[in-house]
Parts: structure tokens; C-alpha cells; sequence
């Protein structure tokens, strides 16, 4: 087994170390299955701070911490008996955070602050995490108020709960959906549309089947 040692400049920040350290870590493992998805996201927050997949994982971080999916989601690598997150980030929150494209909620900030996280404004940045989490926790909020309390669990083979990563995917997907359709609104309204939410089979959908059911609870519940 091979050891490798770094010797820095004496002047070298604490941040530049940590930054040089993570990226010599994505390169060495960019190949490497062995390296998890959800340890390289983490590590890409640290050097690619303004991609899609960083801004999802910090997005990520906080649902975990707050709202409706507080609890259920994996927060480190041995967590057990919750749902992970590293597809989560990779399909379904990348396309809503990006800092580009009309079906971003990059779309509905102000202007100010768009242009200072366009030239590289962390902490325009972190305002831009906390905008998205608020969005985000009333739509999942609403839909947790339209369902039963042993609904909103994680699937398992003897309870009644219908939440798996492909559940949780599909409603950020169709909160994507609405927000590029109509644009952000308030948990009251997202409550009205998500009323019949309740009579969804959950259960129709499997595996990689998040945007069918995206596309499904757009169809027959949000616009029913």
C-alpha cells in the first residue's frame, strides 16, 4: 500500500489545503466505483461549489435537517433506515437548482443576486441554498399535509409508507414542473393542488419510474 505525502507552501490557508485535497480526490477516484457517489458530492461542495450537483447536495443537507423530510434522509454513510440521497441530488434536485435554464428556480431570484453568483459570489451563494430549501419544504410540506401521518414513512414491506428515493425524485420533479409552468407559490396554494394526493398509487411506480410519476401526479392530482 502506497502512502502519499503533500508539503505546502508555509503561507498556505487552511481553505486552499482542504480545496487542493478534495480535487486531487476527485481525480484520483473519477474512474474508481469504489469511491461513493454521495462521498463525491460532498467533496465536490468543497471544490465545485457552484454545480449543479453541489448546490443539490447542500439543498439536500437541509431537508434532511428540516421540514417534511427531516429524518428520512441520509445525513452520513452509516446511517441506516433512511432514504439516500446521492440520486436524489443526481436526478432530481441538479436540473431544479441549476444556475441556468428556464425550469431552474435560479429563474425567480432577484436579479442582484443572480449577477453576484454568476461571478462567483459564495455567499450569494448560500442566500441562493437557503432560497431553494424554503421553496422547496412548502411544496414537500403540502404534499405531507395531504397525506396520512402513516403514509409519509419510508416504504416498507409491512407498514404503509410510500416513501422511497423514487417518491421523493418524482415530487421534486413535479415541484420542477410547476415551478417552470407557473412559477413559485405559497404552501396554501400548493396544498389546494395537491388535495387528491391521497388517492395516488404510489405503489404503480418503481426504481428509475420518477418521471412517470412526476409526470403522473402533474396529470392527476396537481391539475386534476
Amino acid at each position: 500500500m502506497l502512502a502519499t505525502g503533500i508539503i505546502y507552501p508555509k503561507d498556505e490557508s487552511d481553505a486552499k489545503k482542504q480545496e487542493f485535497e478534495a480535487q486531487l480526490f476527485l481525480e484520483i477516484n473519477s474512474t474508481q466505483n469504489s469511491a461513493k457517489s454521495d462521498l463525491k458530492q460532498a467533496i465536490s461542495v468543497i471544490v465545485r461549489p457552484f454545480s449543479d450537483e453541489s448546490i443539490g447536495k447542500r439543498i439536500v443537507s437541509r431537508l434532511s435537517r428540516e421540514g417534511a423530510l427531516e429524518g428520512l434522509l441520509q445525513k452520513s454513510y452509516f446511517d441506516v433506515g433512511v432514504l439516500k440521497t446521492s440520486s436524489i441530488v443526481s436526478f432530481a434536485l441538479a436540473r431544479l437548482v441549476r444556475i441556468s435554464g428556464d425550469e431552474s428556480l435560479f429563474k425567480h431570484v432577484k436579479p442582484e443576486m443572480a449577477a453576484a453568483i454568476l461571478k462567483g459570489d459564495l455567499g450569494a451563494l448560500s442566500e441562493y441554498v437557503d432560497f431553494c430549501s424554503s421553496e422547496l419544504r412548502k411544496f414537500l410540506g403540502a404534499a405531507k399535509a395531504n397525506l396520512d401521518s402513516q403514509k409519509w414513512e419510508i416504504k416498507t414491506k409491512k407498514g404503509s409508507g410510500v416513501l422511497t428515493v423514487t417518491t421523493v425524485n418524482a415530487f421534486i420533479i413535479l415541484f420542477r414542473k410547476v415551478v417552470e409552468r407557473d412559477g413559485p407559490a405559497d404552501f396554501d396554494h400548493y396544498k389546494k393542488k395537491l388535495s387528491g394526493l391521497s388517492g395516488f398509487k404510489f405503489g404503480s411506480y418503481h426504481s428509475s419510474q420518477y418521471n412517470r410519476m412526476a409526470d403522473a401526479m402533474l396529470k392527476n392530482v396537481y391539475d386534476a
